[in-house]
């Protein structure tokens, strides 16, 4: 299992960027630090909340470099997708009381409502193009 190397893409394998509401703290288990981002001494990414990441500047620079990316899509879209409904329903089914389920729903709910995180927050596929076009969760990818 390699992973990604420095100036290169690993086709096996495909990295993902860190996404935070504003005020809370992350950690990624994979990555390189960028502008806001700190390495703390436990080898982990922490990602400052205050930090931008510009989609159309990635999805422009990845296809410089021939890597595939798909449309942008809200993240309300990638989620249903995904399959976010089945997921929370089998969450709520197994929650053991009502205010358990009842946060499960608004907590999901949060994150699809338009207007709201789920118009708000966006997705971008960047893949090698050895993993092909057509990835789970997103249009085409070109």
């Amino acid at each position: 299992e390699g992973g990604a190397k420095p100036g290169g893409v690993d086709a096996g394998r495909v990295n993902a960027g860190c996404v935070r509401n504003a005020g809370s703290t992350e950690q990624c288990a994979a990555g390189t630090p960028s502008a806001g981002a700190t390495a703390p001494s436990d080898g982990s990414v922490a990602i400052d909340p205050a930090a931008a990441v510009s989609l159309t500047t990635a999805k422009t620079h990845s296809g410089e470099g021939g890597l595939l990316c798909s449309p942008l899509t809200e993240q309300r879209h990638f989620l249903a997708a995904m399959g976010i409904e089945p997921r929370v329903n089998a969450l709520i089914q197994a929650a053991p009381h009502g205010t358990a389920r009842r946060a499960i729903f608004e907590g999901a709910s949060r994150l699809v409502e338009a207007p709201g995180m789920g118009s708000a927050y966006k997705a971008l596929a960047i893949a090698h193009p050895q993993l092909g076009r057509d990835i789970p969760g997103f249009a085409r990818c070109t």
